[in-house]
């Protein structure tokens, strides 16, 4: 994915064994998407950019998710939130059927079988409880899993956008995008003096019109983000800093700002997923841009210096560029959550009413196991009465 955050191919093992490990915990509202910290109401307040199969409207539907439909009172198990589709050891298909919770008591019973039948209902309160906090986790759970479906939907949806408008504009400005790449591959391959030398023609040649400008700033910066290896993307910023060398000598503005506007999210995004020892090599290039005042304007080699925050921000700006992609797939999400969000809470008032049901059962039993012990009947009495003769 060419927007796929590089932070995640530096951690990914380690969070896989911490995933292996890892029971699930409550998360935080839906608010988080991925691709970054700063999304809006474009995606309805979705922060993480980057949809959970509802149970009355269905939207997209979640590979392997049945949702399963609430029970009816008397018999209702916690709502059916489906399996969860991600590698983490999450709690799932854990919501049991509630079966009867709670029947009336007669609490006339001798003392033995009251204390039993107080046993019982302790069970039965424990048992829903139990279920109450289960459903919990697994709501969780499912929310975390449509999170990381929806950051990838949202950066497909991303790349997709940014190549169509590409190819557009490269239509519009006639650039030959095609014999542009003939000339970048030696560059990628092997990056000698001379493959340098003749991607820099390539670009002073085409660079025509502040449109066509950026249609080949915009294309160098899809061959470094489009998942390349390090040293692939080390060799397209070489050519970069080539073309605004050139720029600096010539007075060209107009190709150094086209340069200028790539430059931050081509230098971040391969900053970010480096090694000590390629850092070593970004860092040397960028004591030299900051040593040429005359590279780029103020504010330029400050961002460079924030490769985390600066992608962040370059994403941000992603996702209002392509809002009109990126909302329906968050909004899906959010109606789909908010759908599994309705059946828990169905779940759990039905299942506290039932708790409180029974709690009235044991203090009813506990207030008749407290009671002293009743007369004896009028049948008795008149026996015994009848017997006071006979020991006179």
């Amino acid at each position: 994915m060419h927007n796929a955050d590089p932070r995640l191919n530096v951690s990914q093992q380690q969070q896989q064994q911490q995933q292996q490990q890892t029971t699930v915990t409550p998360v935080q509202p839906l608010n988080n998407i991925g691709m970054t910290s700063t999304l809006t109401n474009q995606n309805n307040g979705l922060n993480q950019v980057v949809g959970v199969v509802p149970a009355c409207n269905p939207g997209p539907v979640l590979s392997g998710s049945v949702p399963v439909p609430l029970g009816v009172p008397g018999n209702v198990g916690p709502p059916g939130i489906g399996p969860v589709i991600n590698n983490s050891n999450v709690i799932t298909n854990v919501n049991s059927s509630i079966s009867n919770a709670g029947p009336n008591v007669n609490i006339n019973g001798p003392p033995g079988w009251l204390q039993n039948e107080l046993a019982n209902l302790q069970s039965q309160q424990s048992t829903l409880q139990e279920q109450v906090r289960q459903s919990e986790l697994n709501l969780a759970a499912q929310h975390a899993a449509l999170m990381a479906q929806q950051q990838g939907r949202v950066e497909d949806a991303v790349r997709i956008a940014q190549e169509n408008a590409l190819q557009n504009n490269a239509q519009t400005t006639n650039t030959d995008v095609a014999g542009f790449d003939s000339v970048l591959q030696p560059i990628i391959d092997s990056c000698t003096k001379d493959s340098i030398s003749a991607g820099k023609a390539w670009i002073l040649q085409n660079s025509i019109t502040l449109q066509s400008n950026q249609v080949i700033a915009e294309h160098l910066l899809k061959k470094v983000i489009q998942g390349a290896t390090f040293n692939q993307k080390l060799h397209i910023i070489y050519l970069v800093n080539d073309v605004l060398h050139h720029c600096a000598r010539k007075k060209t503005a107009d190709l150094r700002k086209a340069m200028e506007s790539v430059v931050v999210p081509m230098f971040c995004n391969t900053s970010l997923a480096a090694t000590d020892e390629q850092l070593t090599k970004l860092n040397k290039l960028l004591s030299l841009w900051e040593s040429k005042n005359n590279y780029f304007d103020e504010g330029i080699i400050e961002q460079l210096k924030h490769p985390s925050t600066s992608w962040s921000e370059y994403q941000a700006s992603l996702v209002a560029q392509f809002a009109s992609a990126i909302t329906p797939i968050t909004a899906s999400t959010k109606q789909t959550f908010d759908n599994y969000q309705a059946q828990h809470q169905a779940f759990v008032n039905h299942a506290m009413r039932q708790i409180s049901n029974i709690e009235q059962q044991k203090i009813a039993i506990d207030q008749q196991l407290k009671s002293p012990a009743p007369p004896p009947s009028s049948i008795v009495c008149e026996f015994l009465f009848k017997l006071i003769p006979l020991f006179f």
